[in-house]
């Protein structure tokens, strides 16, 4: 199969098409398989990107808020998952996805406008 499209024939476009339709498929098979890649979707959709070096600073302040809101007297664990996370993006969402199961009858769930991870925007 031939990487350009300008130089593919009918043939080459139908293998494109059913390769793309396997990678759908693939995608959506891990997605089900739980962890946290759905969890990491929807952080996706989410994301307030900050700069590598701030990256701690943002986590400890969602931390600070997400404890000050819903268990403040364990706020004080907040400096351990931030050294914890150590700045790694699916570290904090591993652990922020134990908060929200802890403490799922607190939070506040929405719907995301397209669930479908194929049609998002890179």
């Amino acid at each position: 199969m031939k990487d350009d499209l300008a130089d593919m024939d009918e043939e080459d476009i139908q293998e494109a098409r059913e390769k793309c339709k396997r990678m759908i498929g693939l995608v959506k098979m891990l997605d089900n398989m739980g962890g946290c890649g759905r969890y990491n979707l929807y952080q996706a959709n989410s994301c307030e990107c900050v700069e590598k070096e701030k990256a701690k600073d943002k986590m400890k302040s969602v931390l600070e808020g997400f404890y000050g809101k819903y268990k403040p007297n364990a706020i004080g664990k907040v400096d351990a998952l931030v050294e914890k996370a150590n700045g790694n993006a699916d570290t904090f969402s591993k652990i922020m996805l134990t908060l929200y199961l802890k403490y799922s009858q607190a939070v506040v769930k929405k719907a995301w406008e397209n669930p479908n991870p194929m049609k998002r925007e890179l």
